[in-house]
């Protein structure tokens, strides 16, 4: 289990089920949060070796991440939704820089920050959205083992995640 946090500010938010509706429905959004230990924020990575792609579910209610509409317009929302096996819901996790990964979607488009171009630090309930590559660090997320304190995969040398992410990208 891991929980997927944003590189911008180093400041603990991870990508979040919107819990104001108690974050178990199809259609309940993604958004940034301060780290608190909540179950809305920890996620397991299943390899879906058709798609060459992993499919994020939250741990909590077993629905998938997903690119709302299967969009692949800039700005179209992420949420959570039931496994439908579209590209909207496979994500390829590229490396990027100091154990940081983009996370494309098989649509097309990056899970970005939303609104926080130029390195500006996200808020509790920034949105998470889809956007074309920028290789902004608003599209950089590490992952991070549910009750480790050690750090990202890549520091831990979890190298079985580390071949799979290589063959998906």
């Amino acid at each position: 289990d891991y929980s997927i946090y944003s590189a911008l500010g180093n400041n603990g938010m991870c990508v979040d089920i919107d819990g104001s509706k108690g974050a178990m429905n199809a259609g309940d959004n993604v958004h940034l949060w301060s780290d608190s230990g909540a179950r809305y924020n920890v996620f397991t990575l299943t390899w879906d070796e058709a798609a060459e792609a992993y499919i994020i579910t939250a741990k909590h209610s077993g629905l998938v991440l997903d690119v709302a509409g299967g969009s692949t317009e800039n700005g179209a929302n992420i949420q959570q939704w039931g496994d439908n096996g579209t590209d909207a819901q496979r994500w390829v996790f590229q490396p990027a820089s100091d154990g940081y990964y983009y996370i494309r979607c098989k649509g097309g488009q990056y899970m970005d920050a939303a609104g926080c171009v130029g390195g500006a630090v996200p808020s509790n309930d920034t949105n998470v959205y889809s956007w074309e590559f920028t290789g902004a660090t608003n599209q950089m997320f590490s992952l991070h083992r549910v009750g480790s304190d050690t750090g990202s995969v890549l520091s831990e040398g979890n190298t079985w995640i580390l071949i799979a992410v290589a063959i998906a990208a």
